[in-house]
């Protein structure tokens, strides 16, 4: 792990000597996110330079030919939570619906915010029935406006606007 230790936006430029390895694979968190960016650069007779920051980044050596190519891969469960996720009806009156077909087992978590404001106004999870993720989120008691609802699953995070209208 190579990072600067203060906060004062400061940068370094760091010479990591990785022995042998023609490449090295760079990660960095990703805001919002429990996963984290990968990029993967050829070294230079096993070193690499860097520009360390404030932000932590990782490093690893890697041993794969410089010419060879890295095969794409699918997510695993075939769409993202983004792509997955669906909500409706909006804008609504009364309540939105959140629809989700994944493979994933775990539950949705799902915040619902004011979006002026940014407070709490529900938190729920929804378990899988069958082979979806389907639940209702009742907003009638709110007032009109316009309201942010975080869905996040196995460390994905999805934003949806909603409209709540009188």
């Amino acid at each position: 792990m190579l990072v600067v230790p203060d906060e004062i936006g400061r940068t370094a430029t760091y010479r990591l000597d990785l022995g042998t390895a023609t490449q090295a694979q760079i990660y960095t968190p990703k805001v919002g996110s429990n996963d984290m960016e990968l990029q993967m650069v050829s070294t230079n007779q096993g070193k690499v330079q860097l520009t360390v920051t404030e932000t932590p980044i990782f490093v690893v050596a890697g041993t794969v030919a410089p010419n060879a190519r890295v095969a794409a891969t699918a997510p695993i469960e075939g769409k993202t939570l983004a792509e997955a996720v669906r909500v409706f009806p909006n804008p609504t009156a009364s309540f939105v619906s959140i629809h989700a077909e994944r493979v994933s087992d775990s539950p949705l978590e799902v915040n619902l915010f004011d979006a002026g404001l940014g407070r709490l106004h529900q938190a729920t999870k929804i378990s899988k029935t069958g082979d979806a993720f389907s639940a209702k989120l009742d907003l009638s008691q709110l007032a009109g406006g316009i309201y942010i609802l975080e869905i996040k699953q196995d460390g994905e995070r999805v934003l949806q606007k909603v409209l709540k209208v009188n």
